[in-house]
This record gives C-alpha cells, structure tokens and sequence, in this order.
C-alpha cells in the first residue's frame, strides 16, 4: 500500500487519491509519512494530496480531518518529541481545500511566526498563508504587515515566500516593498502547478505587482 500511494504521488495522481479518501478516510494517516520526505519533490505532491484527500473526507466526516490538523499541529510542539517539518504548508493546503470548514485555522497558521522559532519554518509558514489566500484571502489578511517586514529578510528563500505570500493577500501596501526586489537574482526553489520550479526572488516580484494590479482594477 505504501508503494501504490508512492507512485501516485510521484505520477501526481490526484483523482487516484480522491478516490482513496472517499472510501478510506485512513488515507490521510498513509500520506502524513511522505509530506518528512527528503525528496522535495515527492514531499510537496504528498503536501498537495493530502488537501486533496482532506477535502473528500472533510465532506463527510469534518471532525476526522480536524484530528488530522491538530496532530500536524502537535508535531511542531515541544512535547512531541519529533519536528513536523512540513506541518505548515499540509495545514494550509488543507484549509484551502475547504476554507468554509477550516476558517479557525487560519489564523492559527498565521500565529505560527510568534510560536516557532526556528527560521527554517519561515518559508514554509509564508507558503502556507498564501496558499489559504488564494482562495480566501480575508482569512489570512493579518498576517500582510509581518509578510511584508520579511521582504527585507536575509534569507533569499524567506524574501521569496513573502513575495509569493503577498502576491495572494494582494495587499496594496505590499507594492512598494516588491517593487524594490525586482532586481534581486537569487535564486529560489518553489512548488507551482505540480512541479518544484526554479526561479529568482525579483521574477516572483514581478508577478506578485502583476496580482495587486490586477486586484486594483475595477
């Protein structure tokens, strides 16, 4: 069974797993092991397809899921004992798969900045409220001020994600800070349309302007 959903997930067979989900709700437990993955790639489909699965179950079943969420939750806590690493981004794509169901996480999501310290989660944090954003952007809405301070951040993978992060709030006030990374080169990796995809810091600002321009007009 192991070895099925890994070759969904590498093959990114999400109807594959939909279909697992709505007559399995265990489903959800058999993916939580590929979002630790090394493999980047197969870690971000496993972070995908578990949204995917969570919505299906969440349709009938919503408490089921919501136990699902706080274990993510309680892997990034102290008292667990191991490291979620990958607990944001699967939160946040669970919410956005059902966001009318999971609004009271949002903002749980967005504290996550006062509660982890360390700055290896930033990325992951800003990737998750984005995501929430692209669907409800007024779930995620405070976390714009803290996106926007880290666009000054050192760490181009934590500039990146708050690019990209600001580029779903579409908040007006991030345009000028984005603005002033356009011409900033390095390099990022982020997931986009199933694939880990390389690209510049300054290349994610032009595309984040190209979303607040299009929210501006009437």
């Amino acid at each position: 069974m192991h070895e099925r959903m890994r070759d969904r997930l590498e093959n990114r067979d999400l109807n594959g797993i939909r279909s697992e989900a709505e007559v399995d709700r265990r489903t959800l437990s058999r993916l939580l092991p590929f979002t630790y993955q090394l493999d980047g790639l197969l870690r971000w489909r496993a972070v995908e397809a578990l949204g995917a699965a969570a919505g299906v179950v969440a349709d009938r079943d919503p408490e089921f899921v919501r136990g699902i969420v706080r274990r993510l939750f309680w892997s990034l806590s102290d008292e667990s004992g191991s490291v979620g690493w990958s607990a944001p981004e699967a939160i946040g794509e669970i919410v956005a798969n059902r966001p009318q169901l999971f609004a009271d996480y949002a903002p749980m999501v967005v504290s996550l900045f006062e509660n982890l310290e360390e700055a290896y989660f930033r990325p992951g944090i800003l990737w998750a409220i984005g995501r929430i954003a692209s669907v409800a952007p007024a779930l995620v809405a405070e976390a714009a001020p803290m996106a926007i301070r880290l666009l000054s951040d050192r760490d181009p993978h934590v500039r990146g994600a708050a690019v990209w992060c600001l580029g779903r709030i579409a908040h007006p006030e991030a345009a000028a800070g984005l603005r002033g990374l356009l011409s900033d080169t390095n390099q990022i990796a982020i997931y986009m349309d199933g694939e880990v995809r390389a690209t510049t810091v300054g290349g994610l600002a032009r595309d984040a302007l190209d979303e607040l321009s299009r929210h501006s007009q009437p």
